[in-house]
């Protein structure tokens, strides 16, 4: 092997030994950097407070996370969407976790039906104007690696005038790892983020579009099906804000 290397070309030399530099650096720091880019990805905060904490829907776990923010005194106001995946028997099991709690109508806000979360940052901007008390401050919830992409959605369609942070759901101790890489469940829930927050950067941010590219217009193209949504879930969840009106 030495023989090899002294009978290299002096342009080859250099050559090889940037490339094994390169690559004992990286096998030094390539932890270092996977676990702060998990960190990164799970924006929030660990104890927060605002004025209203905001569903990202998908989960009766987000659900109930949202609902607890409020009944600890950390909100003083929940707001609710439902996704266009979500089917009947899914908000009849979120109508049933707010039955649970003795929650004031005058806090509760249901918005419309969302296909994605740049457009539940959409629905919430929309439905601000019916909301009474000053919101200066809001709380996403969702899962732990969705926090970014939601942040940075709220952020880019609501700008400067209110303050968002996240708070995340409780974790598995696969999820919770810092060394996700080495569990299926929270390699796959970063690698799937990382792709939609590239998109989120380019299509939203870079090229700057309002206009939404979601999972139901790429099956509406490659198979001719989307899911359709249940038609006014507000009234199946909250039934309690469309009778009261």
């Amino acid at each position: 092997m030495k023989k090899l290397f002294a009978q290299m070309p002096k342009k080859y030399k250099i050559s090889l030994i940037f490339v094994l530099g390169l690559l004992s650096v990286a096998g030094i720091t390539w932890k270092p950097i996977g676990i702060n880019y998990g960190k990164w990805l799970a924006a929030g905060e660990s104890d927060p407070t605002g004025d209203m904490s905001v569903l990202l829907s998908g989960s009766n776990a987000r659900l109930k996370t949202l609902i607890e923010l409020y009944e600890e005194g950390k909100v003083q106001g929940i707001y609710y969407a439902a996704g266009i995946d979500e089917t009947v028997e899914d908000l009849t099991e979120y109508r049933n976790i707010f039955a649970k709690y003795k929650l004031p109508t005058q806090d509760l806000y249901c918005g419309e039906l969302v296909e994605s979360t740049f457009n539940e940052a959409q629905a919430f901007k929309r439905k601000l104007a019916e909301i009474k008390n000053p919101v200066n401050k809001i709380i996403l919830v969702s899962d732990r690696y969705h926090l970014r992409r939601g942040i940075w959605s709220f952020n880019k369609v609501l700008g400067d005038e209110i303050e968002v942070t996240a708070y995340s759901t409780p974790s598995s101790p696969e999820i919770a790892d810092l060394h996700w890489w080495k569990h299926q469940s929270s390699r796959e829930q970063v690698i799937g983020e990382t792709k939609k927050m590239g998109f989120y950067f380019i299509y939203y941010g870079l090229l700057n579009q309002g206009n939404l590219i979601t999972h139901g217009d790429v099956n509406r193209i490659t198979t001719g099906k989307v899911a359709q949504g249940v038609n006014r879930p507000c009234e199946i969840v909250l039934p309690q804000l469309t009778t009261n009106k």
